[in-house]
């Protein structure tokens, strides 16, 4: 539900560029959480860029838990 709603706000924030334009955003985020396999800040780490690289691959704008 937090992802969910930080991309949403992130999705709808716009901050105006040189050219009188918008410029809108968006993100990829990737979770790791603490398991027997993951003891290690190094392992959740990896776990989470692992999962960060599948979001994009999925398409950008999502997250995805490892």
């Amino acid at each position: 539900e937090v992802c969910t709603r930080m991309l949403n706000a992130i999705r709808t924030a716009e901050v105006p560029d040189a050219n009188g334009g918008m410029i809108q955003f968006t993100v990829s985020v990737g979770i790791a959480t603490r398991s027997a396999e993951t003891q290690t800040l190094d392992g959740m780490i990896a776990n989470a860029d692992a999962a960060l690289y599948q979001a994009k691959q999925q398409g950008r704008d999502r997250f995805c838990v490892a």
